[in-house]
């Protein structure tokens, strides 16, 4: 070892490797902006780092806390693209026009960190990540084995591929530039997969013009990143598939180039998404684990839930179930007798003939599974068994035993205390947080106010005279539909598990923003019910 290595090494075990929150921002620049290509500068950004968090003891988490409480809203109409006008009347007075395939005209939707360690785990072969070429893999499945993965992972940027299409019919020759380390022949594939049909430029790029997305080429149009577009915006510390995986889906449907979203869609899309398929991957386990039978998924909260368990991830029976704190309370206290006998009808034709059910809510007590269970067992005399499966769950003393008996299961957490994951962790739910996590989980229906019995014998169903919130929950429950459409068949695919942390850290994450909540807020305000709930939740 020459002495300039030696220092090298001493430098790099002193700064970095010594020091976790300089190594993880490190690590975190270079997947975000790159490595720098000099030495100098490679320093200079370790020593930068090395004088905020170590030197003045700054901490990472606080930084980006503080941040995301300044973020402006919707975050789709922040760091837009150049226009298409003048993208159309650069391209017109160009012969030559070369796109970057990767990152302007297909997004991949993992970084090659990730990739690699997908395929490892794929061909089953440990640490070949760490020392493979991947363009002298001579291992035909392994081969094959890499390309699924690259043309699974990626998405096609449409509207990029208009640009291509409209420069093709106006006869300027066209060309792909391979912007990546894979060799031009796995390129092409990809490429082709997508419909572009061109030829890899070779050479250096002179007089053409360049549509690229690095910021570092001086010539040509500069193609915005979209992951570092939307960077500031995800919510994630540390990086793995699934935080990855989520964090380029919503980049590239944010800041790809599309007309700015509806702050309602994208709060479906960014944090109801990924909550929700995380969700369903655990009530699969909870079928698994607790042989269920069947699925109740209780209305309003249930709906959105049960469209998306039922079009990614069913595994058993599935019922939408009319049922709200309103009709309860008809039963509950018996005021009509009609009202009794059309429920126990209602609710007996989606039991009957099952031993055990799960009532799938959102939150916060659990009451609707526990009232359920009286219901069915005690005054029908149903002999199976009921538990209930909630997103979040109150500290409560009554729902805290549930939980410890079996009764009550949560996944993202079972105390709402300590349902956070920043510094901040340790705090009590407000009640403008509340309307606007039970607004994400709605349906475009009215409340459901009680059941009667119809001239034909048959239950009917009498619904509150409207929802003033039907437009905004639509675009909510299009923004998880959206994202679930992208996401969900590859986690089935490759059998990946979104932990509870990585499902509620973009919720939770957003809620931190005042101004956002503002924004939201209004869709679940005006519910009495709601607000009486969570009174009735504080006074217990």
């Amino acid at each position: 070892m020459n002495i300039l290595e030696y220092i090298r090494k001493q430098f790099n075990d002193f700064i970095v490797k010594n020091n976790a929150w300089v190594s993880g921002e490190l690590q975190r620049s270079y997947i975000i902006y790159g490595r720098p290509d000099s030495i100098v500068g490679r320093t200079s950004l370790v020593l930068q780092l090395f004088i905020k968090y170590v030197v003045l003891r700054r901490n990472p988490l606080r930084i980006r806390q503080k941040k995301a409480m300044k973020l402006k809203y919707p975050e789709s109409a922040v760091n837009q693209q150049i226009p298409e006008q003048i993208l159309i009347e650069r391209i017109e007075r160009a012969d030559v026009i070369v796109f970057d395939l990767w990152g302007v005209l297909v997004c991949p939707l993992l970084g090659f960190r990730q990739l690699l360690a997908l395929f490892e785990t794929e061909i089953g072969c440990p640490e070949i990540s760490r020392y493979i070429n991947l363009n002298s893999i001579a291992n035909k499945e392994q081969r094959k084995c890499l390309e699924e993965i690259g043309r699974d992972f990626c998405l096609n940027n449409e509207y990029m591929h208009c640009i291509w299409d409209r420069a093709k019919q106006m006869g300027k020759k066209v060309f792909l530039c391979n912007n990546s380390i894979f060799d031009d022949v796995y390129a092409k594939k990809i490429a082709e997969n997508f419909a572009y049909a061109g030829e890899i430029y070779q050479g250096n790029i002179h007089n053409e013009l360049y549509i690229t997305a690095d910021s570092k080429v001086k010539k040509g149009i500069f193609y915005k990143s979209v992951n570092e577009s939307g960077e500031m915006y995800r919510p994630f510390y540390h990086e793995n598939i699934i935080t990855d995986l989520y964090n380029r889906i919503v980049n590239f449907k944010l800041h790809s180039w599309q007309p700015p979203k509806n702050i309602f869609y994208e709060y479906g899309f960014v944090c109801g998404g990924i909550l929700t398929c995380g969700f369903c991957q655990y009530l699969n386990e909870l079928v698994q684990q607790e042989k269920i039978e069947k699925l109740l998924f209780v209305s309003r909260d249930g709906y959105i839930i049960k469209k998306i368990y039922d079009m990614h991830y069913k595994r058993c029976d599935t019922a939408y179930l009319y049922y709200s704190r309103a009709a309860s309370n008809e039963l509950l206290f018996e005021k009509d007798q009609d009202t009794g006998v059309a429920a126990k009808r209602y609710f007996m034709q989606e039991i009957e003939g099952y031993k055990n059910i799960c009532i799938v809510d959102l939150g916060w007590r659990g009451t609707s599974a526990i009232y359920l269970s009286h219901l069915f067992q005690k005054k029908y005399k149903w002999k199976g068994r009921v538990i209930g499966a909630l997103i979040g769950l109150a500290l409560d003393d009554t729902t805290q035993i549930y939980v410890r008996n079996g009764i009550l299961y949560a996944y993202a957490f079972d105390n709402e205390f300590y349902r956070r994951t920043g510094a901040d962790n340790g705090s009590y739910m407000s009640q403008e947080e509340l309307f606007c996590i039970e607004g994400l989980f709605s349906s475009e229906e009215p409340t459901l106010l009680r059941y009667e019995t119809d001239v034909e014998g048959k239950t009917n169903f009498v619904f509150a005279t409207e929802n003033k919130s039907r437009e905004m929950t639509a675009e909510i429950q299009k923004g998880i539909t959206d994202f679930a459409k992208e996401c969900a068949p590859l986690l089935e695919k490759y059998h990946l598990k979104i932990l509870p942390r990585d499902a509620y850290t973009p919720l939770d994450f957003c809620m931190q923003n005042r101004k956002f909540r503002k924004l939201i807020s209004p869709i679940y305000a005006e519910e009495k019910n709601t607000s009486a709930s969570f009174d009735a939740l504080r006074r217990a």
